[in-house]
């Protein structure tokens, strides 16, 4: 059953619906698909975008973006939406009434987003952004419902596929934000497709030889902080203080699995809810470190350990020799943050799902599933049907996943309390 646009979705209370949109270009008597190869201000600029809704023949829609902890890197994000493709509109070969000004075919980007406020139909809230990457038609075993997939993937992901040629001059010592604007730059990624906060630490000079993806990464490494794609598909970085400084980590964004608010919850606290679906929890030696060994590329091994951890568990190493910072002492501080945050064994919670269906009328928890961002502080509490409860714990959010039916909608959420106390 597709979700029609304009109709409220149940799952929601009947207040917010979803939409699903697929950008044509500024003209449709364009016969060209979007070329990556071809952004600039003309005649592809990002200013001729243009969106076409196709909400009417969605099914339903999935999408993934994340970490799977605090210190490893964003992966790109990938989604999938399913449409109805009965009247063969969206298979480009096919001889069936076409409604497009270009070919519907792999190439184009698609937005999917939340719209939250009834009364405010161009209140849009982003929920994943990416380019048609593969698009698939499947029939049923009578060969009569046929449904076309789109396969998705994020900004992210295209940066990954971007390799210029290597520099023939060094760029000489950078910050990490200026050498993310330099890869950019060389990527062709406009500046309004960009959100790069000013970065603390330096890089040494470089050829800029790897692909754009990783030289990103790699200074979003030597920082210490982040890099990922928002959901409005702009290409995003976070210095090493992002989860200690910015507003919606260190305050909290929802209180999960409570049935009152705690009292140190504030008038403007975000309401309470009782977690519907699964917990994952568990107290993992893997997640242990307590004896780091980190150099940059030419300098000097900074070595850091802590005695009492590896008494009580045991030595648990962690190497890394790659980091292309500037100096010894940016290294260390990495060095020291990371044996902080990582050298205690820990009970964590690792994930959270939570589902619309459960609490329709509670516009905190609705406000969860179309506006939590990675980096969202939430507090977690385990109410077991046995009497016994997990108390409260403070946490990060740093992976987003989401299952979107007609039915119902959930998200589960990565969560990672590793810097939780650290600066």
């Amino acid at each position: 059953m597709p979700l029609a646009p304009g109709q409220p979705l149940r799952w929601l209370g009947g207040q917010i619906d979803l939409q699903v949109r697929v950008a044509t270009g500024l003209d449709p008597a364009l016969s060209a698909i979007w070329d990556v190869a071809l952004w600039d201000v003309s005649p592809w600029g990002a200013e001729d975008l243009a969106y076409q809704d196709i909400s009417e023949w969605v099914e339903e829609v999935a999408y993934t973006r994340g970490a799977e902890a605090w210190d490893t890197r964003y992966t790109a994000g990938t989604g999938t939406v399913v449409l109805d493709n009965s009247n063969g509109q969206f298979t480009p070969v096919s001889d069936a009434p076409d409604p497009w000004g270009v070919p519907f075919r792999s190439g184009r980007k698609v937005q999917i987003s939340a719209l939250p406020n009834p009364d405010d139909p161009d209140l849009r809230v982003h929920l994943f952004t990416g380019r048609i990457d593969e698009r698939t038609d499947q029939y049923d075993d009578s060969g009569f419902a046929l449904t076309t997939v789109l396969n998705l993937i994020d900004t992210l992901g295209e940066l990954g596929q971007s390799n210029p040629p290597m520099l023939t001059t060094p760029t000489g010592v950078q910050t990490t934000d200026e050498r993310i604007h330099a890869v950019l730059d060389i990527a062709q990624i406009d500046e309004d497709e960009r959100d790069i906060q000013t970065g603390v630490h330096t890089m040494q000079a470089s050829y800029l030889a790897q692909t754009a993806l990783e030289e990103s990464q790699r200074a979003a490494d030597s920082e210490g902080g982040a890099f990922f794609a928002a959901p409005d598909g702009k290409l995003t970085f976070k210095r090493r203080d992002w989860l200690s400084t910015d507003p919606r980590s260190t305050e909290v964004q929802g209180y999960l699995g409570f049935e009152t608010l705690p009292p140190e919850a504030g008038p403007d606290a975000p309401q309470a809810f009782i977690i519907s679906g699964s917990v994952v929890i568990s107290e993992t030696l893997a997640r242990v470190r307590n004896d780091i060994q980190f150099s940059r590329e030419g300098g000097t091994m900074q070595w850091v350990f802590d005695p009492v951890s590896i008494g009580s568990v045991g030595i648990r190493s962690y190497k890394r020799t790659d980091y292309q910072n500037n100096t010894d002492a940016q290294v260390l501080f990495l060095a020291e943050r990371n044996l902080e945050a990582q050298s205690e064994a820990r009970f964590r919670v690792q994930s959270v799902a939570i589902q619309a269906n459960a609490d329709p009328d509670n516009e905190d928890l609705n406000r969860l599933f179309y506006d939590t961002q990675f980096g969202d502080l939430v507090a977690v509490e385990i109410q077991t049907m046995h009497g016994w409860r997990i108390p409260d714990r403070l946490t990060h959010v740093i992976g987003i996943a989401a299952h979107i039916t007609v039915e119902d909608w959930t998200v589960v959420l990565t969560l990672d309390d590793s810097l939780i106390g650290v600066s």
